[in-house]
Order: structure tokens, then C-alpha cells, then sequence
């Protein structure tokens, strides 16, 4: 198989994080305060069917899954925006919960490190949310143009839905140097044969304490920051919903980033989602994560936080 300079560039910079791959068939996309998304061409010139603008051909070339992906977002270009309006952590639905995790910074924060997780994210939600081909050639294997580590692969074929009757789309992104958000919708086959759809919202960010969104901050000193992930969909069956559908991709591609700074200090937390339902954010308890994981590996099922809520430890860490 031979390839040019220029597609050898292009996989090396997606390789790297560089280029992100974007899916423009999603509904809403805002990266670095412009808008991007599903195309809705209302000129004249489309409106018939041999129109000849090259809009209607324009999409219909986005969906295309053999070709390489023809747009990218570059993560170090964005703006100094702030998320305004966002995200709460509070939900007035019975039938929601929200998931919060956070790595807490003593020390400060390495440079460029919500790029590097921005790109990591962007890039397994679109590898693993697109069609099998994106992934696998047209014989079933393993695809040979190698645009993600045989790792990062494994890891992202891992995060698929098991079953072909749930599907994950992305509904909106919203990017800014220091927070992305995401809504996805994941397709459930249901006993009596129709399809629904879950929605889990997903809202990651770096903070100071000062931030109106940082949670637990009045546990904080001077100079901390805090990276907070946190999850917005059903509370049923464990969070099972909010988990599969898109919150264990970005959690697990966090994770991978993390792995990447040797020697840095952080804590790896939890916060309880009764206090960020109960109580003001900045006071809401936090559990180490490594206590919540022995707990649910030793068989008990629940845990009660600093302030006496009774939390469902497999809800907490998606052990299922």
C-alpha cells in the first residue's frame, strides 16, 4: 500500500492528538466560539434535486466512513472563553442523578494538559461512536491505516455497546480551552420491540476554588485546582445508562491522559450525588476513589458520605 507525505502528516498528527477527527453530521457544534454542525442548506440552489451547489453533495460526502475523515478540530487553537450557563449539577427530575469525579491538584496544573485531554476525548467519542468501518476494514479485521495506538484501539472497541440495539450518537459539543461538553443519546431496543433513547450530558472542566462550578471548594487551599467530570442521565440499574452511554469513554480516556504524567501529585476523588443534589456545591463531601473501589470489589453495595447520605457504590464507580 503506498501513501503520500500529506496522508502520512495527517495520520501522524491525528496519531498525536494534533488533529482531532470531527463528525459534522451531529446536531450541534460549537469548538472555539464558532459554529459548526449538521448541514441545513435553505438556499434556492438546493431545493432541487439536481441542484447544482455542491452543498447536498457536501453532505452526503460527510457520511462516508471508507474515506479519511476530512475535518479536524485543533484543541491548542482554542479561545480564552468561558462557559457561561452550561452546566448545573442539580437535576429536578426524580428519575436523574449526576456523576461527579474530580482529580484534585495540590500543586498546580502541568501546561497543556486540558488539550491533551480534550483531543483524547473528541477522538474516542468519534472513533467510537461512528460506524465499525471507522475501526475495522471491509473484511472485518483490524483496519490497517493505523490512525489511533493498537492500544487506544482495544480501549475504544472495548467501549462499544455490546449489543448492535444500542447505538451512541452525538448530539452536541461545546469546547473551550478549559471545559468541552457533550450530549450524547444512546438508542435502547426495548421488550416490546421499540426504540428509545437515553440522554446522558457530560461536562468536563478545570477549575480554581474560586469557580462557581468547583465542587467541594471550600476543602481546598490556596493554588489547588480541581479537573471535575461529571455525568447527567438515568439513575437506574446503577447508572447503567450514564455509563454506557458515553460516560465511560471520556472517563476512561481521562484516565489515559493521566497515565502520561509520571511522577505528577494528584487525588483521584469522588463526590457524593446526593450532596451536589442537597447541598451547595462548594460543600458537598468527597470520597478517595480507591476506598469506593475496594469497597464495591469487597461486595458491599453502598457507602454513606461525610454528611450521612446513603450512596450506591456501583452507581459511583461503574463496576457492574
Amino acid at each position: 500500500m503506498t501513501i503520500t507525505p500529506f496522508a502520512f502528516l495527517q495520520r501522524l498528527l491525528i496519531r498525536f492528538g494534533v488533529f482531532v477527527p470531527i463528525d459534522l453530521s451531529i446536531d450541534k457544534a460549537n469548538l472555539g466560539g464558532r459554529e459548526y454542525g449538521r448541514i441545513r442548506c435553505t438556499d434556492e440552489c438546493c431545493l432541487g434535486e439536481n441542484s447544482g451547489c455542491g452543498h447536498a453533495s457536501q453532505k452526503i460526502n460527510l457520511s462516508k466512513t471508507d474515506e479519511m475523515p476530512r475535518f479536524f478540530f485543533l484543541p491548542s487553537l482554542l479561545g480564552p472563553g468561558e462557559p457561561t450557563e452550561v452546566w448545573t449539577y442539580k437535576t429536578s427530575d426524580s428519575w436523574k442523578t449526576t456523576l461527579c469525579h474530580s482529580i484534585l491538584f495540590p500543586d498546580g496544573v502541568p501546561p497543556g494538559l486540558m488539550e491533551r485531554i480534550t483531543a483524547a476525548v473528541l477522538s474516542d467519542i468519534y472513533f467510537a461512536t461512528g460506524p465499525n468501518t471507522r475501526n475495522h476494514n471491509h473484511h472485518g479485521g483490524a483496519a490497517t491505516t493505523q490512525l489511533i495506538p493498537q492500544s487506544l484501539n482495544r480501549e475504544i472497541n472495548h467501549n462499544r455497546p455490546n449489543s448492535e440495539e444500542q447505538k451512541l450518537h452525538v448530539r452536541e459539543i461545546l469546547c473551550w480551552r478549559a471545559a468541552f461538553f457533550l450530549k450524547i443519546g444512546m438508542e435502547n431496543m426495548c421488550p416490546d420491540g421499540e426504540i428509545r433513547e437515553s440522554v446522558v450530558e457530560i461536562f468536563c472542566h478545570l477549575v480554581d476554588r474560586e469557580s462557581h462550578l468547583c465542587v467541594a471548594s471550600e476543602s481546598m487551599g490556596v493554588g489547588m485546582r480541581r479537573l471535575i467530570l461529571s455525568a447527567k442521565g438515568q439513575v437506574g440499574d446503577g447508572g447503567k445508562k450514564i455509563w454506557n452511554g458515553g460516560h465511560k469513554i471520556v472517563f476512561r480516556a481521562v484516565k489515559r491522559v493521566m497515565r502520561g504524567y509520571g511522577g505528577l501529585e494528584f487525588e483521584k476523588q469522588i463526590i457524593c450525588p446526593e450532596c451536589l443534589q442537597k447541598k451547595p456545591v462548594s460543600q458537598a463531601s468527597t470520597f478517595e476513589f480507591n476506598q469506593i473501589r475496594s469497597v464495591t470489589l469487597n461486595g458491599d453495595e453502598t457507602m454513606r458520605c461525610q454528611c450521612g447520605h446513603l450512596v450506591d457504590a456501583i452507581l459511583l464507580t461503574g463496576f457492574f
